[in-house]
């Protein structure tokens, strides 16, 4: 009979994982929940258990896949998936890691007779997602669970094998470490790293010291912040890489699982820094800027922390980043009496009306007539080839037919493949005019680049020559 038994579980185990031995459909994923010790027989698919092996002083994460029943309807072996503490895995815990975080194990791959299993048992438990994790309002830390990544013990391979980084820390999320988003650019920060405490959070919109210095400093009269890029300022220089929510862009850094903690591994890009957004805050297309401006002034603000970040370096050589220098920077700034800041007053003067005249002199060389010429109307599209012309013209009939109570194109899929299959099947008479249709949009285009080509040889020459004045 435990022969019998035994060969059940070999063949289970030999099944792909979801499935079972007796239906060969997927498994419902359940989370029962109970106290106290548990009784073998009380076991069901789905659950969620911690048990505790001979000699171990961590308890173990497990789910139940399947509860095998002997010819007496006896439980006689339980199968179950295992979920891996961070001091399980290779690397071992790491500071960013969650204290209920756990691995999870995407195959099954241990099976215990019920005799043995109910003596290890402790009762049952409850694992979630991460953003399952993130939603309970209130955490059992005895039963309550959570993963986000998978773990192999035979490769010793995570997947994902990395996470993002976040914050001026640049380590990854954890969710026992409380975070505040910028109201500006949407980044997230840890509280301790701002200086702030998770109980007492002001009030007032949250601004991260980037965003900061960018207010802090001077605008240009007639330009909003948005339209002013940062070039050589304070600011760009305390650019840092974050994404842009939880769930958004990852950074330019990245934390391998079984590495050294906070070691970053750059990803290839042309220039550090934060993306940029692609819409404003009233939901409108923002504008490409032109490269060909010159970068803005400097505030006096800017000045002064460029003699403290040196400064405040030489003093305090073990702090990193840029929380504390700013944090100190703007302190300091605030304490300076009037005389003591008009230094700083005069180079940003002298800034501006360096800004101002470089600004006026490009305008009147032509080259921002010549972006607006280049981003606007001149820059001529890439002509259709005659297939998707017919697929053009297919899609438009399709969409007529909707529209006048018909079927249309209900799958976008479905649509193209049909297309496909009626274009191949036309003859050479049929797809002649879409041909012809790509040839004459061709000719446009070549018309249209020719007509731009001029246009940026007559800008390109000196305003005293009579072209631009």
């Amino acid at each position: 009979m435990a022969d019998d038994a035994a060969e059940e579980v070999e063949a289970a185990r030999a099944l792909p994982f979801g499935e079972t031995h007796e239906t060969g459909v997927a498994m419902e994923k359940r989370v029962v929940q109970g106290d106290g010790r548990l009784d073998v027989k009380d076991l069901e698919r789905g659950d969620y258990v911690s048990y505790l092996r001979d000699g171990e002083s961590r308890t173990r994460v497990a789910r139940i896949i399947d509860v095998w029943w002997n010819r007496t309807g006896l439980s006689d072996a339980v199968t179950l998936q295992p979920f891996y503490r961070p001091e399980d895995a290779d690397g071992g815990r790491r500071p960013w890691h969650g204290r209920m975080e756990v691995f999870k194990d995407k195959s099954v791959r241990e099976w215990a007779k019920m005799e043995t299993f109910q003596d290890e048992l402790v009762g049952r438990c409850r694992v979630h997602t991460l953003e399952g994790y993130e939603k309970l309002d209130k955490v059992d830390p005895q039963k309550d669970f959570f993963w986000r990544v998978c773990y192999d013990p035979d490769t010793k391979a995570f997947e994902p094998d990395r996470v993002p980084l976040y914050c001026v820390c640049e380590t990854p999320y954890s969710p026992d470490r409380p975070m505040i988003e910028c109201s500006e650019c949407g980044n997230v920060f840890h509280c301790s790293c701002m200086g702030l405490d998770p109980g007492a959070l002001p009030r007032c919109p949250f601004r991260c010291p980037t965003c900061t210095k960018r207010f802090d400093a001077c605008l240009v009269p007639g330009e909003s912040l948005d339209e002013q890029d940062g070039g050589e300022s304070e600011t760009q220089e305390l650019s840092v890489d974050f994404p842009e929510t939880l769930s958004g862009t990852l950074p330019e850094g990245e934390v391998f699982f079984g590495t050294d903690e906070g070691q970053a591994q750059p990803q290839q890009s042309a220039k550090r820094g934060r993306k940029p957004k692609l819409l404003t805050k009233t939901g409108r297309k923002r504008s490409k800027r032109d490269p060909g401006l010159p970068k803005r002034p400097l505030s006096a603000y800017n000045y002064f922390m460029k003699d403290f970040r040196k400064a405040y370096k030489a003093e305090h050589p073990e702090s990193r980043g840029v929380a504390d220098v700013t944090r100190a920077g703007s302190q300091a700034w605030h304490a300076l009496g009037q005389e003591d800041r008009e230094p700083y007053h005069v180079m940003a003067t002298a800034s501006r009306e360096n800004y101002h005249k470089a600004k006026e002199d490009y305008i009147q060389s032509g080259g921002r007539m010549l972006f607006e010429l280049q981003q606007r109307n001149f820059k001529p599209k890439r002509p259709l080839t005659p297939y998707f012309l017919f697929l053009e013209k297919a899609r438009s009939e399709a969409n007529e037919v909707k529209v006048e109570g018909g079927a249309g194109a209900q799958d976008a899929v479905e649509f193209t493949k049909e297309a496909s299959r009626r274009w191949n099947s036309m003859t050479s008479d049929e797809k002649e005019p879409f041909y012809r249709q790509a040839e004459e949009a061709k000719a446009k285009s070549a018309v249209q680049k020719e007509h731009l080509s001029m246009v940026e040889d007559i800008l390109s020459l000196p305003a005293g020559d009579g072209i631009l004045k």
